[in-house]
């Protein structure tokens, strides 16, 4: 424990060390960082000449390639340039070197060191440089990488794209947030883009947690939009009445790979087709522009919207394309050719969102005359419309699952059933709700506000989970609010120098009762291994006893037999005996019965004697009577 005891003084030492790393120190190292250049002559040179002169010089040129001198170096080998600038994925001499690709180089050889093959690229992404003076060559080839280009419709195999090492620095920090106008998540990854000052941010939907940010200083951005794959992020807009056009980026390293339209104006709508081949854009001009991705051909200007061009979706099998006017005009177009398909008239106001369902058959459109319309592709007819929020709807976008989420100037995000039936409403802001989106899960709801606030939404239970920050401090803001945070800490030091010194005291008194439960745990011990042995000695007596037992049922089977012949047979005699016992008290019974019966009638025989006896006596007497009265009456007569 008291290895874990610091006291202040160390601690204060210790912040005072972290404390000298100034934001104005990261910020010139930041500086010194971004404005490094890494040249042929400085850097690239001498690391050929350590690895690579003894196969690739003028007398000796392997593979015809040359990498003594810059020119030579610039003009490649008999397979054509080694080095594509601004382009170090598409270069052999970084992908042989990084073993992205075969032939290895060095052959033979393990890999060389990461911080020179760092160096490479750098040198490449900058521009081959050849000395500090020289001018960055700049790419003539398209930056979009055609194998991120999946199959439409399709999950892309592998992990989702996401973002790696982005810049977290923003590109405006302000008093207070703007408003969010638009807002789009990635189909497969837990990735919510939001439409900043000047600046696009990436957010991590699940833990509100920032991935990267995107500057954008052509403006303010107004549509985003991801790919298909995930890979991509669109965004378009610019400075109203001064210019306009659409930015691309990689999700992963954040490079700008696509950049299409000179516009003098700024963009409302734009979209990127489920191939990455095409994009779409349009704004107060009323024009519907198409372009070409791999090659920046504009190739098509449609004029049909009598007003600004408002927003536009690809439907997601890249079949057709939808643009909604402020007029409330509202056409789909064949993507491929640009050749109306459909007028779908429903809305007498502007069409401010659309959304394709994912299966493509259904688009929604959301207006500021408050409803929303389902509009079928079979025959472009609608067949759903109901009043969504009153004073108008901004914002339409379906979930993964089919569901749908609308935002609008009643400051409230609704949930509504593929059937268009209300699930949820949520009172979302105290001011306009601009823009909402599900996550990819459709398990959550995002919305964003006229003053700037995002909100992370339960979609089931409509609860708030997370905000995220649309206004992010600067990394020199964040330092010094760390700055202040480590003085606080520093201040309370004394008060935890005396909490440790109580939790040493407290952790003594601990320690003693420790000691204390292992005296008596080995006691305890002890007597588990005493009883243990007992139980042992026990577990040997029950088995022997077992043993005697079976031997003792084993002998005792012939005599149960026996004994249970003779129960059988003494069971017999004994219901012999019962019925022989039975017929003796009868018989006694009767036989005391029938002397019973004489002893009664010996008894009146002897009663019927004794009264004959009298009565004879009495005859005799009464007939000596008359004889003696008889003579008496003779005497007397």
């Amino acid at each position: 424990m008291k290895k874990l005891i610091l006291s202040s003084s160390a601690c204060l030492a210790a912040l005072t060390f972290s404390l000298t790393l100034t934001p104005s120190a990261f910020a010139a190292d930041a500086k010194k960082g971004k404005e490094e250049k890494i040249t042929f002559q400085e850097h690239i040179f001498p690391l050929f000449e350590d690895k690579c002169m003894n196969c690739h010089n003028p007398d000796e040129a392997k593979g015809g390639l040359d990498l003594s001198n810059y020119g030579s170096t610039m003009a490649g080998g008999s397979g054509g340039s080694i080095a594509e600038t601004e382009n170090s994925g598409s270069s052999r001499l970084f992908t042989l070197m990084a073993h992205t690709e075969e032939p290895f180089m060095p052959p033979k050889k393990s890999k060389s060191p990461d911080p020179e093959i760092e160096l490479i690229r750098k040198w490449i992404d900058g521009g081959l440089l050849e000395t500090s003076g020289s001018v960055a060559k700049k790419s003539t080839k398209p930056k979009l990488d055609m194998n991120l280009v999946g199959i439409v419709g399709a999950k892309p195999d592998g992990p989702p794209p996401m973002p790696q090492h982005l810049i977290l620095e923003p590109e405006v920090v302000t008093e207070r947030p703007n408003a969010v106008p638009d807002m789009a998540r990635s189909p497969w990854a837990p990735i919510v883009a939001i439409a900043g000052q000047k600046q696009v941010l990436l957010y991590q939907s699940e833990k509100a947690e920032l991935l990267g940010v995107l500057p954008y200083p052509e403006g303010y951005p107004q549509a985003l939009s991801f790919s298909q794959n995930g890979s991509l992020l669109l965004c378009g807009g610019g400075r109203g009445g001064k210019k306009g056009g659409v930015v691309v980026w990689d999700v992963k390293n954040g490079n700008r790979v696509i950049e299409v339209g000179r516009e003098f104006d700024i963009v409302l709508g734009a979209d990127i087709s489920p191939d990455n081949r095409r994009i779409a854009l349009g704004g107060p001009k009323r024009k519907l522009k198409i372009f070409d991705t791999v090659t920046g051909e504009e190739l098509h200007s449609i004029k049909k919207h009598a007003d600004w061009l408002m927003t536009l979706k690809y439907s997601p099998d890249g079949v057709m394309l939808a643009s909604g006017g402020r007029s409330g005009d509202l056409f789909v177009w064949e993507a491929d050719t640009a050749i109306e398909f459909y007028t779908l008239n429903g809305h007498s106001n502007s069409v401010t969102s659309l959304s394709w369902r994912p299966d493509s058959n259904v688009l929604a459109s959301a207006s500021e005359d408050g409803t929303i319309i389902l509009w079928e592709m079979n025959e472009g007819k609608q067949f759903k419309k109901w009043n969504a929020h009153s004073g108008g709807v901004l914002s339409v976008n379906f979930a993964p699952d089919g569901r749908l989420v609308t935002a609008g100037r009643d400051k409230t995000v609704k949930i509504w059933k593929a059937d268009g039936k209300l699930e949820r409403a949520i009172t979302a802001s105290d001011a306009i709700v601009m823009s909402s989106v599900f996550t990819n899960d459709s398990k959550r709801v995002i919305s964003g506000d006229w003053k700037g606030n995002i909100k992370i939404w339960d979609a089931a239970t409509g609860k708030e989970i997370a905000s995220i920050v649309a206004n992010p401090r600067s990394i020199q803001g964040q330092l010094q609010e760390i700055e202040k945070h480590v003085k606080e800490i520093a201040s309370t030091l004394p008060k935890l120098e005396e909490g440790m010194k109580a939790t040493a005291a407290q952790s003594a008194v601990i320690g003693k009762q420790y000691n204390d439960a292992k005296t008596a745990a080995s006691s305890a011990v002890a007597r588990k291994a005493e009883m243990e042995k007992q139980q042992k000695a026990m577990e040997a007596m029950a088995v022997q006893m077992a043993t005697n037992l079976k031997k003792a049922q084993q002998s005792l089977t012939p005599k149960q037999g026996a004994t249970t012949k003779r129960a059988t047979e003494l069971k017999k005699v004994t219901v012999d005996l019962t019925n022989i016992t039975a017929e003796k008290k009868k018989w006694t019974d009767e036989t005391a019965k029938r002397q019973q019966n004489a002893n009664t009638m010996a008894t009146t025989r002897t009663a019927m004697d004794t009264a004959a006896k009298n009565a004879a006596t009495a005859s005799t007497n009464a007939t000596a009577a008359m004889v003696k009265a008889q003579v008496a009456f003779y005497l007397a007569s």
